[in-house]
């Protein structure tokens, strides 16, 4: 889905509300200015430039009666070339995946299983449902358009529930159901779960792939992350850190 990135990305942290709002007004201005001392411009339009807020500890909640209701959702970026409106966002699509606040990936769950079902359903009938192609094509294509729409970056969310990593697998049973069909009958579909019918088409359980891409994942953070990757984990004691 990403054929270039020309994004930039801050994580900002601070030890009051009122100081990370500060903060965050400095650094877009900053941010302006350089941009426009080389000519570029930053678009603050809707899913363009947008700041996520997670406002915690003393005097949060009148931070967040400030910035939602008297500001309106809008941070005003000073810069030398006037000001400028940031809006604040409770979800944001960064590089293909959406972050949410308070780290839940509900939103990018249903995104992936939305952008999988829409790749199945552009071939379903012109492809999938020909009986003349053998499945094991089908499977192919199946792994190669739909599977990785399903599992791109799912490697990165955290706080996901059982329940959660069961919903996202369930939203293509009936898709992978209708490439196993044949082999399948006379016995009905619903007697096997997502992974049984991965199996029986000779393909890997969504599941299984996310299981992957997370070693994956943990081997890249050995080789290569950055120490403060691993000192922002050291000292985050939740147990889904």
């Amino acid at each position: 889905e990403i054929t270039f990135v020309d994004d930039i990305a801050y994580a900002l942290h601070s030890t009051s509300p009122d100081e990370v709002i500060s903060t965050l007004q400095v650094v877009c201005s900053s941010l302006h200015d350089s941009a426009a001392a080389r000519g570029l411009t930053i678009n603050y339009q809707t899913g363009k430039t947008e700041a996520l807020l997670k406002l915690a500890g003393k005097g949060s909640t009148a931070t967040k009666h400030k910035v939602w209701h008297t500001c309106g959702g809008q941070l005003p970026i000073v810069t030398e070339h006037g000001v400028e409106q940031l809006r604040l966002v409770h979800s944001y699509r960064h590089l293909g995946s959406y972050v949410q606040d308070h780290a839940v990936s509900q939103k990018d769950l249903r995104h992936r299983v939305a952008q999988a079902r829409k790749a199945f359903g552009q071939l379903s009938r012109q492809f999938y449902g020909r009986r003349n192609v053998h499945v094991k094509t089908k499977s192919a294509v199946f792994e190669a358009l739909v599977l990785s729409r399903l599992t791109y970056n799912v490697h990165t969310w955290a706080w996901v529930t059982e329940k959660d990593i069961v919903q996202w697998e369930n939203g293509i049973r009936s898709q992978v159901a209708s490439l196993a069909q044949t082999v399948l009958r006379p016995v009905p579909h619903f007697h096997f779960s997502t992974a049984e019918l991965c199996a029986i088409v000779d393909i890997s359980a969504p599941r299984d792939i996310l299981h992957a891409n997370r070693l994956r994942y943990v081997k890249r953070a050995i080789q290569t992350a950055p120490a403060a990757l691993w000192t922002f984990l050291h000292e985050n004691q939740s147990e889904h850190s």
